[in-house]
C-alpha cells in the first residue's frame, strides 16, 4: 500500500485502555521537546503498539512518517537536534518510561477474549491472568490479606488517634487510584471507609 493512501488508525482491541495521567505525560513530551519514540503499525496502519502515543500526536498534528520493514530490521528515532546525556534527552527518557508505566490499563474483557484466541502463557502466570480477567472490584491487597475478624480491636479510648499506613507497590496503587475513581472519592480515608463498609 502507498504511503500517500496509509492512514494511521487505533486498534479497535487495544488491551491498554491508557490512563489520563499517561496522556497528560505524552502530550507534554511531544509539546515540549517533538517526537522522540517509534510506533508500531500493521500494513494497514493500525497500530499495534503505540496507540495512545499515536491519539496525541494525531491531535497536536505531528506528521506521520513510515518505515516499512519486514521485521529484519529495527528502526530507531535518531534525533538530530538533541545531545547524547543533555537535559532533553534525560528528560525524554524519563517521560517515555513514565508514561509506559502510569499510562497502562488493561481492558479485562478485551484481555479474557485474546485468552481464548492466543496462548498468553509467555505474559501472565494462570493465576495472573485469573485475577486479571475475574473483574473483581475490590483489591487484591485486600482480598488476599486476613479477614478483617482476625485484626486486633481498638480499643474505643484509641480510636481516635490511630495512625495507619500502608506501602502500595505501582499495581496496587493504580487499582486504589481506580477504586476511588470508580466511587467518586478523591480522599484515601473516606474511600478506604467506603470499602471497609463493602467487605464487613
Amino acid at each position: 500500500m502507498a504511503d500517500a493512501h496509509l492512514r494511521f488508525c487505533p486498534d479497535k482491541r487495544n488491551a491498554n485502555k491508557g490512563t489520563q495521567r499517561g496522556h497528560k505525560i505524552i502530550e507534554q513530551s511531544i509539546r515540549q521537546r517533538g517526537a522522540g519514540r517509534s510506533g508500531l503499525a500493521a500494513k494497514d496502519g493500525t497500530m499495534i503498539a503505540g496507540n495512545q502515543t499515536l491519539e496525541e500526536m494525531q491531535a497536536l498534528g505531528i506528521t506521520i512518517k513510515p518505515v516499512h520493514t519486514t521485521g529484519n530490521e529495527w528502526v530507531v528515532v535518531v534525533r538530530d537536534d538533541i545531545e547524547p546525556g543533555s537535559k532533553q534527552a534525560m528528560l525524554m527518557g524519563l517521560e517515555d518510561n513514565r508514561a509506559s508505566e502510569v499510562g497502562l490499563d488493561f481492558d479485562a474483557s478485551v484481555i479474557a477474549a485474546l485468552s481464548q484466541e492466543v496462548d498468553l502463557v509467555h505474559l501472565w502466570t494462570d493465576d495472573e491472568l485469573k485475577k486479571l480477567t475475574s473483574g473483581k472490584p475490590v483489591l487484591d491487597f485486600l482480598e488476599d490479606d486476613a479477614p478483617l475478624s482476625l485484626l486486633p480491636k481498638i480499643p474505643a479510648a484509641e480510636q481516635d488517634r490511630v495512625p495507619l499506613s500502608i506501602v502500595l507497590n505501582t499495581y496496587e496503587a493504580r487499582q486504589w487510584q481506580e477504586y476511588k475513581e470508580s466511587i467518586g472519592e478523591n480522599d484515601d480515608k473516606r474511600a478506604l471507609l467506603k470499602l471497609l463498609e463493602t467487605i464487613q
